[in-house]
């Protein structure tokens, strides 16, 4: 026999990201009325039981989706690109696995150039000096959204980060 939760549906995801972690959740086991009730399959009842008997565990909740949200804004930010000049160039990590094998190629061979496609589609002629300097540009760029997100989960462990703007302003100035 299921067991039946009351539970506000702004609620159930934080729930459902605690219930997740703790038990294996297959297809149907756990439905929600989509009012006020949340039924769970009889082997997840104990474990539901246990997260809503404890009175954080809304905000045990809310930090998990806060990190989860901050690591996609991260992700998103890191391969965002990055302008230099009146140039975009792609920051996602295919690109950046070519840029370091282009730093590579004109690292044995100072006077070779490389061909470069930005964002837009355009091809350019890059020589040592430009590769060097679009591989620290974007280098940089990539740092600067890890060291955005590390901020972003030190302020939400410490419960000084508990929205989602304000996780935003972490990453203001990246991308």
């Amino acid at each position: 026999m299921a067991m039946q939760f009351a539970i506000s549906q702004e609620d159930v995801p934080l729930f459902m990201l605690i219930l997740n972690d703790q038990a294996d959740i297959g297809r149907g086991h756990v439905v929600y009325d989509s009012v006020s009730t949340l039924t769970v399959a009889d082997d997840l009842a104990p474990t539901a039981k246990k997260i809503l008997s404890d009175s954080n565990w809304r905000q045990q909740g809310l930090k998990k989706d806060l990190v989860a949200y901050a690591s996609v804004v991260r992700h998103a930010r890191e391969i965002a690109g990055v302008q230099i000049g009146h140039l975009t160039y792609s920051t996602d990590r295919e690109a950046r696995v070519h840029l370091h094998e282009a730093e590579a190629f004109v690292k044995d061979d100072p006077g070779a150039s490389v061909h470069w496609k930005t964002t837009d589609g355009t091809f350019i002629t890059l020589t040592a000096g430009q590769v060097a300097l679009t591989a620290a540009v974007v280098r940089r760029h990539v740092q600067r959204a890890f060291s955005a997100e590390a901020g972003a989960l030190a302020a939400i462990e410490s419960g000084t980060v508990t929205t989602r703007h304000q996780v935003d302003s972490f990453f203001a100035g990246v991308g």
